[in-house]
């Protein structure tokens, strides 16, 4: 084999290395995603001073519970309780 086709094949193989780690990388958050909505459903089972002594409401919780996995609920629900201290 040539040096420019042992090149070329490194970049494929670096390539595929690449794009096997996004997708792992994807999965594990997916993953997590899954596991916060059901840790926020769970909530939900939680009274509403136990919510607000966590610094949530019912409903912060049962949007985030709901959001597509391809948003950080964790994040977005954050975000709204900051919302919540300023106003």
């Amino acid at each position: 084999m040539t040096a420019i086709a042992n090149t070329a094949t490194d970049r494929g193989h670096s390539a595929i290395q690449m794009s096997l780690a996004t997708l792992r990388q994807r999965l594990s958050e997916r993953r997590r995603q899954r596991q916060l909505r059901q840790e926020y459903l769970a909530m939900l089972d939680l009274d509403d001073h136990i919510l607000r002594d966590i610094g949530v409401t019912r409903g912060q919780v049962a949007w985030a519970a709901q959001m597509p996995l391809s948003q950080d609920a964790e994040a977005e629900i954050d975000h709204a309780v900051a919302r919540n201290r300023v106003t």
